[in-house]
């Protein structure tokens, strides 16, 4: 009796010992502190959410930023539930209005949004800018409509460019797609901008993905990763690509595989995927 706990302590001890374990709270600032003031942030699940809500009312981490996750904004109590806190969050009805106006497809998808003076974003020079930007939103199930749908183009309406609206990179590519031709990859999330397939900005994803963002851990072998953390150091990867293929389409052939071996010594790919295409991926950007 006195040994079979003194057994399951030693062979079990490295792969429970959380104490040098900090992705959940690295991920969280990561995510907050890259988003533009007054952002309205997207997510999608819990492990996008969760961690995000701890940073801001435990720490008090960027309290400005407006969270949503988009799996939660189809309930009622949800929404009614940031209005109370928030009276100026621009979510139009009631929830039984909101829902007698999901009752039914949708019989016009077009949503028009001008941009009412200047936008919130400087683009690079040369980017045509959008007085206003026409959105072609397409309801996942058939012509029905979810209530996040509506949540999304109030918001959206109301921002106006004026006010950042950001994704988190966890909505994947299928995420909120009806707007991804006008969403610029800023780091860890996507943001809306004015102008149709706008180009990545490099000092603004080094700043977010080198200067702001921590690692902790990804290197370190004798830290176990579990299943979520791998996907989220996946989506580290994937970020990088972007600054990426911004430095070779400049022509920085050396500063770009330098970046490249600076990115497998942060996020080691034999960490996150047995893959021998992600092994080589962020190389191949760089144009070998």
């Amino acid at each position: 009796m006195l040994v079979l706990p003194a057994v399951q302590l030693v062979g079990n001890w490295s792969a429970n010992d959380a104490s040098r374990r900090y992705f959940t709270r690295d991920y969280a600032l990561n995510a907050l502190l890259g988003l533009p003031e007054n952002a309205f942030y997207f997510t999608v699940g819990d492990n996008d959410t969760f961690p995000i809500m701890y940073a801001q009312a435990v720490e008090g981490v960027r309290p400005d930023v407006r969270l949503v996750n988009l799996s939660l904004a189809n309930t009622d109590w949800f929404i009614d539930q940031i209005r109370r806190r928030d009276p100026s969050f621009p979510v139009r009805g009631t929830s039984g209005e909101r829902r007698a106006a999901n009752a039914s497809a949708w019989r016009d998808t077009t949503l028009v949004v001008r941009v009412n003076g200047p936008a919130a974003t400087r683009l690079p020079p040369g980017t045509p800018h959008l007085d206003s930007v026409v959105f072609k939103p397409e309801p996942p199930f058939g012509g029905q409509p979810l209530p996040a749908d509506d949540v999304v183009m109030d918001i959206v309406r109301a921002a106006a460019f004026r006010t950042p609206v950001t994704v988190s990179r966890t909505a994947g590519p299928s995420g909120l797609a009806w707007f991804r031709q006008n969403a610029r990859t800023d780091g860890m999330h996507w943001r809306l901008v004015p102008a149709h397939n706008p180009p990545a900005d490099p000092a603004l994803l080094r700043e977010n993905l080198l200067q702001r963002n921590e690692y902790r851990g990804y290197a370190d072998s004798t830290i176990v990763l579990d299943d979520v953390t791998r996907i989220m150091g996946a989506l580290y990867r994937d970020a990088f690509r972007a600054l990426i293929e911004a430095e070779s389409a400049a022509g920085n052939a050396g500063g770009c595989q330098a970046l490249a071996v600076r990115v497998d010594s942060l996020l080691p790919p034999r960490r996150l995927t047995s893959s021998a295409t992600e092994l080589t991926a962020l190389d191949l950007s760089c144009g070998r």
